[in-house]
């Protein structure tokens, strides 16, 4: 008794080129995209550590001695709304202005620097130190004696 011959059962499908060559590669490319972007990221990491280890040699230059040189103390207060020239643009509207933008004067002159109401620049509040009695009431009671 002879056996029929059995064909082998295939293991893959049959590879058939319907697609053209230029869509297989971009799919290809696609599918690798995470592993050329993980060797990508390991090739900038090492261009990095060698060019981090060179980086102070480059940039810290040699150290040389220096005379300590001498200055004046500036006084960081607000500066003075004082305008020393008077060129021919400056009229009296632009000076008050300009002496307006300074805190200092503005808070002395607020009426005459702020003519409607603003948010930006509030009225100047009286200090609570040294208010006391004027901005709350007493909560003493005095007494007299009638004669």
């Amino acid at each position: 008794m002879r056996m029929p011959r059995q064909r082998p059962k295939r293991l893959v499908e049959p590879f058939t080129t319907r697609e053209p060559i230029f869509v297989r590669l971009c799919v290809a490319f696609v599918d690798n995209l995470t592993l050329i972007l993980r060797l990508a990221f390991i090739a900038g990491a090492f261009f990095l550590a060698s060019d981090l280890r060179t980086l102070p040699e480059e940039l810290n230059p040699p150290v040389v001695e220096v005379a300590p040189v001498q200055t004046n103390p500036v006084n960081r207060s607000a500066p003075t709304p004082a305008i020393e020239e008077d060129p021919g643009w400056l009229t009296s509207g632009v000076k008050q202005a300009l002496n307006c933008t300074y805190e200092n004067f503005r808070s002395e002159h607020y009426d005459e620097c702020v003519k409607e109401a603003s948010s930006i620049y509030t009225r100047p509040q009286a200090d609570p130190d040294d208010t006391g009695y004027i901005m709350y009431e007493t909560r003493t009671l005095f007494a007299r004696l009638d004669n």
